[in-house]
């Protein structure tokens, strides 16, 4: 028999739960904590909430098709084209060090990184089954642009004014590339909201993936 859940976040009491707002986006949050845009990157709140909606493409070898999907050649054995979509509902209380990812039903998977447990849970809050967080794991904060990125000015994303924020993840001593992102931020407002990250999986220069 499971114990009973630690913690309840159908209807979640503890965040100040802010407007939700459509974002493509691993993590997102829904208040600035300082910087304007233009002298180095915003800080986003450490406790936020928001819709979330994820989509994957690894492509090694296939073929973009007129439709835009793509397909792998018969004559192509070693082929392989990953894709994948999550739509969610994402809570992150940082002083509570709990964070959740709820599904559209409101079930989903809750994480304590008090009890240092991840509980699979039902709409109503009530606990399915656990697995313990792995030990040195811990909540994330508000830091979700790369602290060195790069302003690249204002653009237009999805029919909304932004600021565009670029960074790369690269190998030192080869100076190789294996991934460059762009993070979209709207600041037309008194506190910049997240639009959206792109990232682009190019491992030793060969573009495989994208992940927004």
């Amino acid at each position: 028999k499971l114990p009973p859940p630690t913690v309840n976040l159908s209807t979640p009491p503890i965040l100040s739960t802010m407007s939700r707002f459509a974002v493509f986006a691993v993590v997102l949050a829904a208040a600035v904590a300082c910087a304007a845009a233009g002298a180095k990157p915003p800080v986003f709140s450490n406790s936020w909430s928001s819709d979330q909606i994820q989509a994957i493409q690894i492509n090694q070898g296939g073929v973009t098709q007129p439709d835009g999907s793509v397909c792998c050649p018969a004559q192509s054995p070693e082929c392989k084209v990953q894709t994948a979509f999550q739509p969610a509902i994402v809570y992150n209380w940082f002083e509570g060090k709990k964070n959740a990812m709820k599904n559209p039903d409101g079930s989903g998977i809750v994480s304590d990184f008090t009890a240092m447990k991840e509980y699979q849970v039902t709409a109503a809050g009530d606990c399915q089954s656990y697995c313990p967080i792995p030990a040195g794991n811990t909540i994330g904060g508000g830091n979700f642009i790369f602290v060195n990125a790069t302003n690249a000015g204002k653009v237009t994303y999805n029919g909304r004014s932004a600021t565009k924020w670029t960074w790369a993840q690269k190998i030192p001593i080869f100076n190789v590339t294996m991934e460059t992102s762009d993070f979209y931020v709207d600041d037309s407002g008194s506190s910049p909201v997240p639009l959206a990250e792109i990232d682009e999986i190019t491992p030793f220069g060969q573009k495989i993936g994208q992940q927004n």
